[in-house]
């Protein structure tokens, strides 16, 4: 993670599973990080371990395809950490499901209709919180 101490970066879907320990990685490394989610309370613990640890990140309640909640966050985490160099778009949606109700024939184990679901929420997901922020990271770092 050359380069990513003294920057600041962005995480959805920052509050469990790969987002939190992208969190964690990128706060060990010297980043400032804002870790995003919809689940504030998950997203609090994860951020007050990391600070007690000497890590700087902040955690942001928003829902990450509502663009209007996406902008409020970026101008929070601006105000608060500075503005970002780093983004990592890890948010998705999951479609659990009871056993009995899933197609063993296939791969996915779903429906159609809710793989359709999950891959579309996903790839908006992924375009909502990207145009939004590539202004302010095209000035301070790079997509990659």
């Amino acid at each position: 993670m050359n380069g990513a101490a003294s920057r600041t970066a962005i995480v959805t879907g920052g509050a469990r599973g790969i987002g939190a320990g992208i969190v964690a990685r990128l706060a060990r490394a010297g980043t400032s990080v804002a870790a995003i989610d919809l689940d504030l309370e998950a997203l609090t613990d994860i951020v007050d371990q990391l600070r007690n640890r000497g890590g700087s990140a902040i955690a942001v309640q928003a829902d990450v395809g509502d663009e209007h909640a996406v902008r409020n966050a970026l101008n929070e985490i601006a105000q608060r950490l500075g503005p970002p160099a780093i983004l990592v778009n890890n948010a998705g949606l999951a479609r659990d499901m009871n056993i009995e109700d899933t197609d063993c024939s296939r791969k996915t184990g779903m429906p159609s209709s809710a793989w359709t679901s999950v891959r579309s929420s996903a790839l908006a997901l992924l375009s909502c919180v990207t145009r939004s922020s590539s202004a302010r990271i095209g000035a301070n770092g790079s997509f990659r």
